[in-house]
């Protein structure tokens, strides 16, 4: 399951095709946000074809399907001609056809959103994350350039939005990567002072990103302490705290600040989910890889389980790890979601696969 994308400035880390937005190992820098509502059922394609609807509701299943790697509802709603174009379906698609790999269609489509939606920061806040994960896929040439789009659209909403802290936040970290975007008189300090004088906890986010862009790793690691202390339950401090001590190499640390922003999911948007999900895995991987606290992981594991549940090759890759890293009665979801892919899912691989392991378990 290819999963990460490590992020600078609060910018965060992401799953996708949607594993495309999320792909790659710890080595990365700056995108943000995706909107999927992951609180209720799953509708499978049948509910959608019977009723096609633009509904949040209905789409935020089609999205928190194909987030486990199920883009059928998500197909429906696209092909069905009756559905309504709204920003959260224009979306859904360009997610969807991000998850397929159709590049070309992906850039035609986020060019016309931008263009449709070109008031809206929430939009450009989107469009950032979509737009560096086409440069992820495109040519070694053409990276550089929509990369720089990315940027360009993480500035602009704090253009749009020059009264929000949040999307200030963004602004001063895309000019800390590409001083080309400050307006004269402008730098992500200035930017970051603003912020500060505004709001307490995105100052504190402003700051930290600050001084990971100047190597400042006195004050980042102070800055991450009396941040951590203030918003103890947090999950945008905490989570932001964990990149950072990623950053610097200090995965034990980052461990355990990523476990807090697992234990606290943030408000449900799509972006939101994305951040939560890496937050979670994150805690596993570094069990897994370097052998810090297993216990930690199995139980951000399973927290994913409870919530991940589709029989899937997505979940599958979750039951896997978490059978790798525990004892057989610390593992009973992973175990129940090898019998749902054995009994449900119609990929003969994906099933031979689950069948080898809980033979091997028996």
């Amino acid at each position: 399951m290819k999963l990460f994308y490590k992020m600078k400035c609060g910018d965060r880390v992401s799953r996708v095709q949607l594993s495309s937005l999320a792909g790659q190992s710890k080595k990365w820098f700056a995108i943000v946000t995706l909107p999927l509502l992951m609180m209720s059922p799953y509708i499978g394609a049948e509910s959608v074809k019977t009723a096609p609807s633009t509904d949040a509701h209905v789409i935020s299943q089609a999205l928190h399907a194909l987030f486990q790697g199920d883009d059928a509802s998500a197909k429906v709603l696209i092909e069905n001609e009756a559905t309504a174009h709204t920003r959260a379906f224009d979306e859904l698609e360009i997610l969807y056809q991000l998850e397929k790999r159709n590049i070309d269609t992906v850039i035609q489509r986020l060019e016309q959103y931008e263009s449709r939606y070109r008031t809206l920061p929430e939009a450009f806040d989107f469009s950032a994350q979509i737009w560096r994960s086409v440069g992820h896929e495109v040519n070694i040439f053409s990276k550089r350039g929509y990369y720089k789009r990315a940027l360009a659209a993480k500035s602009k909403t704090g253009l749009l939005a020059p009264h929000s802290p949040y999307f200030l936040t963004l602004r001063a970290s895309a000019i800390g990567q590409d001083d080309d975007l400050a307006r004269e008189d402008e730098s992500q300090l200035s930017v970051t002072n603003k912020i500060t004088s505004m709001d307490k906890k995105w100052g504190f986010i402003s700051r930290i990103n600050y001084a990971q862009s100047t190597g400042n790793k006195s004050s980042g690691k102070k800055l991450s302490e009396n941040a951590a202390l203030e918003y103890k339950q947090d999950f945008e401090i905490q989570e932001r705290i964990a990149q950072y001590y990623w950053t610097i190499g200090q995965k034990e640390q980052a461990q355990q600040h990523f476990l807090i922003a697992c234990h606290n999911p943030p408000a449900p948007s799509w972006h939101n989910n994305i951040m939560w999900f890496n937050s979670c895995y994150q805690v596993a991987y570094f069990s897994q890889q370097y052998s810090i606290n297993i216990d930690a992981g199995i139980k951000a594991l399973n927290t994913l389980l409870n919530h991940y549940r589709l029989p899937t090759r997505n979940n599958f890759d979750l039951a896997v790890m978490l059978l790798d890293l525990s004892q057989k009665h610390t593992a009973t979801q992973a175990l129940a979601l090898l019998k749902r892919i054995i009994e449900e899912s119609d990929e003969p691989e994906l099933v031979k696969q689950a069948v080898a392991i809980l033979h091997k378990r028996e």
